[in-house]
């Protein structure tokens, strides 16, 4: 498996590539997971896509990586997370995130970050959104702070001193209290009336 180059495997039937075991993934160089086809990387059982490192990871194709089922995505170790890109995050829907647990939400490089969807981060759960660093609340753009409303509800107060942009006044960071003070400007009403 460790001489196989891109082009060899790129020569190999889905069913034969259907058999690999989680050892042979690992044996692969990573310039020869290039070769792979959606095709191919589809028929990959779970527990072989558990073999991917993050240098194998990266150098999947925007649309080979998207032919990863759910079941393959929910595999991928720790350490292959830390290789996706911003491009292979753009792929993925919410229920496809929601299939990583906090600790691979965690090792998602912090520079890729910005490739998830704001749906895709909406869907996350209390405990995922809790699991994000400074660094990759930090990369978030402005467009994701601004769009993925239920994320930003979910921050703490100290994770959210860490987005790269203040979302501002926005009506979920309002403090109700705060609209007593602005009514007793107004003359004749008493707010507590």
């Amino acid at each position: 498996m460790q001489g196989f180059s891109a082009d060899q495997l790129s020569e190999l039937s889905d069913d034969a590539v259907a058999v690999f075991t989680l050892k042979q993934i690992k044996q692969l160089p990573a310039e020869a997971i290039k070769g792979l086809s959606a095709g191919q990387v589809s028929e990959l059982s779970p527990k072989a896509v558990k073999g991917f490192s993050s240098d194998q990871i990266e150098q999947l194709s925007k649309r080979t990586f998207k032919a990863l089922e759910t079941k393959q995505l929910a595999k991928l170790s720790k350490d292959a997370v830390t290789g996706l890109t911003s491009k292979q995050l753009k792929t993925l829907s919410g229920d496809e995130v929601s299939v990583f647990k906090p600790q691979k939400i965690k090792s998602i490089d912090a520079d890729a970050i910005s490739g998830l969807k704001p749906d895709a981060l909406d869907a996350l759960s209390q405990r995922q959104v809790k699991a994000f660093t400074d660094d990759q609340l930090g990369g978030l753009s402005k467009k994701q702070i601004k769009k993925a409303d239920d994320f930003v509800d979910a921050l703490s107060d100290q994770q959210r001193e860490a987005l790269s942009f203040d979302p501002g006044r926005s009506s979920r960071l309002v403090d109700p209290l705060s609209d007593q003070d602005d009514l007793s400007l107004l003359p004749g009403l008493d707010p507590l009336a």
